[in-house]
């Protein structure tokens, strides 16, 4: 009897202790369960963050297994509770410090597995599940409910790790977490890094965002769909700004429209577990990794079979070498500013198909750095848009386009403009008879001597202006082949031509052509022009067509050829040298010397305002030679007188020739040249 009283007493004491031991850990529960005060909400960027993952150092090998010993002599029972909405963290404190929030962070065997809580505000089951333990060294996984957020949740957590002798670090803060499409993420502060995790599931739908840079009174910059997605991070700048890692998990599939995935993220400096990324469903890789600037991006897994859309997809690229060997571009029809300024020497192009591409417009844009272009490989035959393609490559010395079918192209606007280093470019095989856009193609290809265009076909062409504006290499052009009978405008065509002489345009059809303002200005060393065939009946505007053409002194013009309003160098004054001639002017007019009123004299202003010409009339500055040459001889004579044997004198006299050339300068001097030489 007694001995059952004392068992009653002693299980009465075990069990009021028990109670109070477990009152005293839900009071502290609910002490750490407060919301914190500083956490703050942020609104989400338009970016996608990851999460740092790497392999656990023997170190932390040791104090995790020390956490995970410590961890399973936590609690023995499973014990739910209701939680209360507002709160964002919950706290176990069982002799090891340990704070958590909207994420639980549990060690099994070594092995880190994180489970992420549900965002404020998502329906779903307000239940704590805290682990049980099976072992000394086991943890059940804790079960949560599925959720479907709907925006990211800005929340701050702390997770350190304490023993007796070690602790973990750095530390890891999580920001913000949440689903992007089914892709559950993190987005953690450790160290030095901010990183953003994805984990199995597939990625939400592509977006864009134009938001204003804080930095800047005007600047705005277009974010792509990681930080522009309301379920990432939804345009906030600084989550944006920060951004230097993310993580990508097996399983995660891209979505089918995967545009500006990885756009204007400019920290971010790896891409880690990229070949995790299913991208088997994307039909859309349109700027992907525009603006990209970290470490190299390994696409040796990257499935693009089914991608139809390239354009953009590395504009702006500033990281290490491309490599996109592996890639299936067989489908792809667009690849319009693909590469539209990388910086880089060059680009291997040799497993590329572009069979189906149907646009490479801007495709090469300010490829500054790029020195050599390899496209000997490339099927053009159903390209209809090139324009700007080649456009700001500055520093190309050459290109081998011979293999280029461009018989559907329709556009060449810009295509090789400002490429300064070009020197030769031979166009003689290119089938031109669809474009009808050649407007800027050479503008300040300056370092061009050699453009070979003997068989452009131009039938269709409607705009040339400024078609080779800037070209001061170039010193000749045969523009035989040009059919310019629906051109309607030729401004500034070769404006800019300094080292031109002369130019052959006789075959020209202007009859549909309304301006030409500008459109031999600054041909310095232009000095003879046919504009035979020029009909000016439509023209609107033609102001300053002949602007700075100081030495254009021969002009043949056609009964069509009517200027109005035309302002005409004037011809200098007497005496002054013709450039490149052994002429001066003689008197300070042009001289009708074939044609229309041969011999009669005009100013410039007279004969830009001279009507009624009915025939091709050539037209020249009055001029002489500059200098008179002529001949001065002088004759010797000389007398020889014979002795003969029979005692008879016989005289001979003997006669010789002697010039020299003489050159009378305008002043009237002379110049003397040597005395010829001349035999007896």
């Amino acid at each position: 009897m007694n001995q059952k009283k004392s068992i009653t007493l002693t299980t009465t004491f075990v069990g009021l202790m028990c109670g109070f031991v477990l009152t005293q850990q839900q009071a502290a529960a609910a002490a750490t369960n407060a919301p914190d005060p500083t956490a703050t909400s942020m609104v989400a960027p338009r970016g996608t963050a990851t999460a740092k993952s790497a392999e656990p150092t023997q170190e932390e090998q040791s104090v995790n297994q020390q956490t995970s010993t410590q961890k399973a002599f936590t609690s023995t029972d499973t014990v739910n509770e209701t939680v209360n909405p507002n709160q964002t963290s919950r706290t176990q404190s069982t002799g090891s410090s340990t704070t958590t929030t909207a994420e639980q962070t549990t060690t099994v065997n070594n092995n880190t597995t994180t489970s992420a809580q549900p965002p404020q505000g998502t329906a779903t089951q307000n239940t704590a599940t805290i682990s049980s333990v099976n072992s000394a060294n086991e943890i059940t996984q804790p079960v949560s409910q599925p959720t479907t957020p709907t925006a990211p949740q800005a929340i701050k957590t702390t997770n350190s790790t304490n023993t007796a002798s070690t602790t973990t670090d750095p530390q890891v803060e999580t920001i913000a977490q949440g689903t992007w499409g089914t892709s559950k993420w993190e987005y953690t502060h450790q160290g030095d890094d901010y990183i953003l995790h994805f984990h199995e599931g597939t990625f939400g739908a592509s977006s864009q965002k134009t938001i204003k840079d804080p930095n800047s009174s005007y600047l705005q910059h277009t974010v792509g769909s990681i930080g522009a997605s309301p379920e990432v991070f939804n345009g906030n700048w600084q989550w944006i700004e920060d951004l230097t890692q993310i993580i990508i998990d097996p399983g995660v599939k891209a979505n089918q429209d995967s545009s500006y995935l990885f756009e204007y993220l400019n920290n971010l400096q790896k891409i880690i577990g990229l070949a995790n990324l299913d991208t088997a469903n994307v039909t859309n890789m349109a700027g992907m990794f525009e603006d990209y600037q970290g470490a190299s991006l390994d696409f040796s897994h990257f499935n693009t079979a089914n991608v139809t859309d390239m354009s953009w997809m590395f504009a702006g690229y500033q990281g290490p070498k491309l490599d996109f060997s592996h890639f299936n571009t067989a489908n792809v029809t667009d690849m319009s500013w693909m590469f539209a300024g990388y910086q880089g020497p060059q680009l291997d192009f040799s497993h590329l198909d572009t069979s189906k591409v149907t646009d490479m417009s801007e495709m090469f844009k300010d490829c500054r750095e790029l020195i050599n272009l390899d496209l000997s490989h490339f099927n053009t035959a159903k390209v209809t848009n090139m324009y700007g393609m080649f456009n700001d490559c500055q520093s190309l010395t050459s290109l081998d386009l011979s293999n280029f079918n461009t018989a559907n192209v329709t556009d060449m606007y810009d295509i090789f403009r400002d490429c300064r280093n070009l020197t030769n470019l031979n166009l003689s095989n290119w089938d031109n008879d669809n474009i009808t856009d050649m407007s800027w193609m050479f503008y300040d290809c300056y370092s061009l001597t050699n453009l070979n265009l003997s068989n452009f076909h131009t039938t269709n062409v409607t705009d040339m202006s400024w078609m080779f504006h800037g070209c001061s290499g170039l010193t000749s052009l045969d523009l035989s082949s040009f059919n310019t009978a629906k051109v309607n405008c030729m401004e500034s065509m070769f404006s800019g031509c300094s080292s031109l002489t002369s130019l052959d345009l006789s075959n020209f059809n202007t009859a549909n052509v309304e301006r030409m303002r500008f459109m031999f200005g600054y041909c310095q060393e232009l000095t003879s022009l046919d504009l035979s065939n020029f009909d000016l009946s439509k023209i609107e505007d033609i102001d300053s067509i002949f602007i700075s053409c100081q030495n254009l002194n021969h002009l043949i013009l056609g009964p069509k050829t009517e200027f109005k309003y035309v302002y005409l160098p004037k011809v200098p004054n007497t005496g002054t040298r013709l450039l490149g001639t052994d002429r001066i002017i003689a008197s300070p007019y042009w001289v009708a010397t074939s044609g229309y009123q041969q011999g009669h004299k005009y100013t410039s202003n007279d004969l830009m305002e001279l009507t009624g010409r009915d025939q091709v009339t050539t037209y020249d500055w009055d001029s002489k030679p500059a200098f008179t040459q002529t001949t001065e001889t002088k004759t010797k004579v000389r007398t020889i007188n014979l002795h003969q044997p029979n005692g008879q004198l016989k005289t001979e006299t003997q006669t010789v020739a002697v010039s020299r050339p003489v050159t009378i300068n305008p002043d009237g001097s002379k110049t003397y040249g040597a005395w010829t030489t001349a035999q007896w």
